[in-house]
């Protein structure tokens, strides 16, 4: 029988003290962290359970707009003091006609360095690398200056399990830049078991006292479920033994496979999976497949017709389709993938362009997209703190999105994917965010928060 729980044979995930414990000292030492734990109920646990632990309680925190909910959710409860990060990195890293622009900023020490100017004293950094469009944070320049003042750098590394390798021909991971801790979602990259992810602490941490394991490991047992799926940690454990044997040669392959379908689809779309390294700029992961579509097509509608085809896109906004292959993905996938979307884009009658979209009183493609990436640059203009925010502690009520502007939100809406939200609970909306609700909804992209043309606002 497969699915165990804690027995003398199976050990305890989070007191191990056999062959768990075993398991999780091989991982660390793979993955270049000085302690590990398998989490076996998603990385969100592992966010929550980290930012519990350090900075805890009222701690003071920066932050990019640009990250998961799951942040909020944690500010909620602990009462975080939360400085808002301007992230703006992409210009510089995509500067490269060659290399289209993804949607979300990334986050550049300049942009760390203006948010401690405004913010002042802090106690920990939180980054979200790579984030869904591959793009990396300065993980390693960051960790330097948070370190000098004795904060701790904490990394959403979800979509870079993978990254363990310390392959050349990826970017280094966060425990190898430096930072004292992450979460990896390895269910998302590697072949693991839905939802299977680890939780890493650094040896420097550990040495320098900036994160005490007992600490982590106690608020693991506060989120974690006290049932853990032992099918689940066996999982990761075979994935990352799969990863050290056997990952060279597939990652190798796979650019190989990418860089052919970037000529495949030359002159129908723009296919971005190459490493971009640049002076004083972070890294792109090249697994991470981004397609540009033309101008005036919709992403969102291509999306929907290679499903119809049994082709799943992880996801799409107005102008890309980002994939993320198996690392074992064949040629043959490949070649199926191209001839769906050449096939697709060459049969698209003018009608389903958006290119006509600002004749029928939308905004176009590109006005959204450009409105969307700035108020994604931006700090969100909060009226209230996370802590206030709890669901139950404050009165609300419903009310049309239309009549909106002015209010404060006390529900985040969030366009998904990517799951990063627009609107976060306790911001003031303005009538450019309303504006952009609008565009997004106009163009096919699903919203929660808003329900039944009812937006929820703080009275």
């Amino acid at each position: 029988m497969l699915d165990a729980t804690e027995l003398h044979q199976t050990d305890d995930l989070l007191n191990p003290v056999g062959p768990a414990g075993k398991s999780l000292k091989m991982a660390a030492r793979f993955c270049g962290a000085g302690w590990t734990r398998y989490i076996t109920c998603g990385s969100t646990c592992g966010i929550l359970a980290l930012l519990a632990a350090c900075p805890g309680h009222g701690g003071r925190i920066l932050v990019s707009r640009a990250s998961h909910q799951s942040v909020l959710h944690a500010a909620m409860l602990l009462d975080l003091q939360i400085g808002w990060i301007e992230a703006s990195l992409w210009p510089e890293l995509y500067s490269d006609d060659s290399v289209p622009q993804p949607l979300l900023p990334q986050v550049g020490v300049a942009d760390f360095r203006r948010a401690v100017a405004s913010f002042g004293s802090y106690d920990a950094v939180f980054l979200t690398s790579p984030d869904y469009y591959g793009s990396c944070a300065q993980i390693k320049e960051i960790a330097d200056e948070a370190h000098a003042v004795g904060a701790v750098v904490l990394v959403d590394e979800a979509h870079g399990a993978h990254l363990a390798l310390g392959s050349e021909f990826l970017p280094a991971s966060a425990m190898r830049q430096n930072a004292d801790a992450c979460v990896q979602s390895a269910h998302k990259t590697l072949p693991a078991l839905t939802p299977a992810s680890l939780l890493h602490v650094s040896e420097s941490a550990i040495a320098n006292g900036r994160i005490d394991p007992g600490t982590v490991n106690a608020m693991l047992k506060i989120f974690h479920t006290s049932s853990p799926s032992f099918l689940i940690a066996a999982s990761i454990e075979v994935s990352l033994d799969w990863l050290k044997y056997s990952g060279h040669g597939f990652i190798k392959q796979q650019m190989l496979n990418i860089e052919w379908l970037g000529q495949n689809l030359a002159g129908v779309v723009q296919v971005t999976g190459t490493a971009v390294t640049k002076p004083n700029c972070a890294d792109r992961d090249p697994l991470r497949i981004m397609m540009t579509m033309p101008d005036a097509i919709s992403a969102a509608d291509i999306n929907l017709k290679l499903q119809g085809q049994n082709i799943d896109v992880e996801m799409s906004d107005l102008r890309r389709l980002i994939l993320i292959p198996a690392i074992d993905q064949t040629r043959q996938e490949y070649l199926l993938l191209a001839e769906a979307l050449r096939s697709i884009i060459d049969g698209l009658p003018e009608h389903v362009l958006y290119s006509t979209a600002k004749n029928e009183g939308k905004s176009s493609i590109a006005e959204t997209e450009a409105s969307w990436r700035q108020i994604m640059c931006r700090k969100p203009n909060m009226i209230l703190q996370a802590s206030q925010l709890m669901p139950g502690l404050m009165k609300t009520e419903q009310i049309d999105v239309s009549q909106s502007v002015g209010r404060v939100s006390a529900r985040a809406v969030v366009p998904y994917p990517p799951g990063i939200p627009l609107l976060w609970p306790g911001e003031h909306i303005d009538a450019e965010i309303l504006a952009l609700i609008t565009a997004l909804r106009q163009n096919g992209v699903g919203l929660t928060g808003i329900e039944h043309e009812m937006v929820t606002v703080l009275v």
